[in-house]
This record gives C-alpha cells, structure tokens and sequence, in this order.
C-alpha cells in the first residue's frame, strides 16, 4: 500500500493516474476534496493479487 501526501498542487492525483492508467494526462485535474484511491491487478506467478 502507498500513501501521497503533499501541498495542494503538486501533482499527487496526476501521480496516482499515472501510475494505475500507464500515461499522463497534462492539466486534466482539478483539486481532489477529500480522499482518492484506485485499486490494481497484479500477477506474480500462478497467483493474481489484488491491492486496494
């Protein structure tokens, strides 16, 4: 599990998308109010993990 912590404006969001979509999306967000999360699928041999 990962926690972004930061100053408004940095870049946290822009980060997380990132790294669940594979690409960056210049300018396309506008301040997160409250919390946001995304959950990932991994594989690691024959087992598939989930993290939230």
């Amino acid at each position: 599990q990962t926690i972004l912590v930061g100053d408004s404006g940095v870049g946290k969001t822009s980060l997380l998308v990132q790294f669940d979509q594979g690409k960056f999306i210049p300018g396309s967000f506008s301040a997160t109010v409250g919390i946001g999360f995304t959950v990932r699928a991994r594989s690691h041999g024959l087992r598939s993990l989930t993290h939230p």
